[in-house]
């Protein structure tokens, strides 16, 4: 296993027996968890369609992150070979890319309806939950894991495209 960054409070003398990337990646997840609710609370209250859409895609970032939990602690635990390490990570990926394509339909849905019943948004609020919501990923950015593994690599290109 290569030599991690661990965190302050890491109860680990040896990186071979270190939890600090799951616990990572379970902080990474209660930030995202934050930035959806705060996200789905601006849409609500504003009106925006498309803060409700980015809060829809930051459950799915959510999903991604108690994967990486899974696989993580998969890894430490039961030693997994980088081949089954990527079959589990593409199993539970394949679940929350079929959750995200039901909520497009639903998102559609809606932007349907508001095509023929339009709804006031309030823009400069909106702008202000997007903001909020982007400082959020960089925050998760600096808590990814920067040793080299597949799992940590995947994060921080997600969340670099976010």
């Amino acid at each position: 296993m290569p030599q991690q960054s661990h965190l302050a409070d890491c109860r680990a003398a040896s990186s071979e027996l270190c939890d600090c990337e799951p616990r990572r990646y379970m902080r990474l997840f209660w930030i995202t968890l934050a930035i959806c609710a705060f996200q789905i609370a601006g849409a609500w209250f504003y009106g925006s369609l498309a803060i409700f859409s980015d809060s829809v895609h930051v459950a799915t970032d959510g999903a991604g992150a108690l994967i990486s939990v899974y696989v993580a602690k998969a890894v430490l635990q039961q030693h997994l070979s980088k081949a089954e390490e990527s079959a589990k990570r593409r199993f539970w990926m394949r679940i929350s890319g079929t959750i995200l394509l039901i909520s497009l339909l639903w998102v559609c849905a809606e932007a349907y309806e508001r095509y023929w019943n339009p709804k006031p948004v309030d823009g400069w609020s909106m702008i202000i939950v997007a903001i909020i919501g982007g400082l959020g990923n960089v925050w998760q950015h600096r808590l990814i894991p920067h040793e080299e593994n597949e799992t940590a690599d995947i994060q921080k290109r997600h969340v670099e495209g976010d």
